[in-house]
């Protein structure tokens, strides 16, 4: 049987030390389900809250930071809003696409 991306999520945060609780266990499916797109805080919040009313904006930045400090997810900061958008690592330790601004038009 070939692993989901879930499941090796899940052996490499045990393999770290840390347990797929069940906000973390929202927070990958949302990304996972929405891997082409890059994504804010806020934006996960609002589809991990459709999964679980119960869980908290802080709960949501706590786990992004901790898959930021793990390397499973990229965080990328856009200087003119200050956004920082998320998006999960095509591989460990890799990240290969490059993200454009318009100096004329800011998209």
């Amino acid at each position: 049987m070939i692993p989901t991306k879930l499941q090796k999520l899940e052996k490499e945060l045990q393999y770290k030390g840390y347990k797929l609780t069940k906000q973390r266990k929202i927070v990958i499916e949302v990304l996972l389900e929405k891997e082409k797109e890059h994504l804010s805080a806020e934006e996960i919040f609002d589809l991990a809250n459709k999964k679980d009313s119960n869980i908290g904006l802080a709960t949501i930045y706590r786990t992004l930071e901790l898959f930021e400090k793990l390397r499973i997810l990229d965080k990328v900061n856009f200087l003119k809003d200050n956004t920082a958008l998320y998006d999960l690592r095509e591989k460990k330790n890799q990240h290969f696409h490059t993200h454009l601004i318009c100096d004329k038009c800011g998209n």
